[in-house]
């Protein structure tokens, strides 16, 4: 089992221990002795990290590629309902249950609307400060919310 480094050799091993297979699994797949492989490891951190990392940021995309298509089918769902409530004849609900879907749009409402906050940065002209032990500098820039 002595086997020497080749770049086929490690770069399989990048990529085995990226995934988070075992030193057993990999001395059996690429016939390299465990003590080899812990020293490749430490040797080959870096390396190891960025794959793992590519690996997360794959199935991550892999996730929101998922998530889209399931809100779309949702938003499609969404349409098709209130396609059907627009159709609808309301004027057949009791008074209480049009004060309750009332209630839920307003809510429903006010839980879309984004509030924007801006920030400006202001220049305030030195002065003076009475009482204080504060300088000048450390309120010389403000910064409005």
């Amino acid at each position: 089992m002595a086997k020497k480094a080749t770049t086929e050799a490690t770069d399989k091993f990048i990529e085995l221990r990226a995934k988070g297979i075992s030193f057993s699994k990999i001395s059996d797949e690429l016939d390299v002795s465990k003590p080899i492989l812990i020293q490749w490891s430490k040797n080959l951190k870096a390396e190891i990290l960025n794959k793992r990392a590519f690996e997360i940021e794959a199935l991550h995309d892999k996730y929101l590629l998922c998530k889209e298509k399931e809100l779309e089918r949702l938003k499609i769902l969404l349409e098709k309902v209130e396609s059907a409530i627009d159709k609808a004849d309301l004027s057949q609900m009791n008074l209480k249950d049009m004060f309750d879907v009332r209630d839920k749009l307003i809510i429903r409402m006010n839980a879309e609307r984004t509030e924007f906050k801006y920030s400006e940065k202001v220049t305030v002209e030195p002065f003076e400060i009475h009482n204080t032990l504060q300088s000048y500098e450390t309120i010389q820039t403000l910064t409005i919310v």
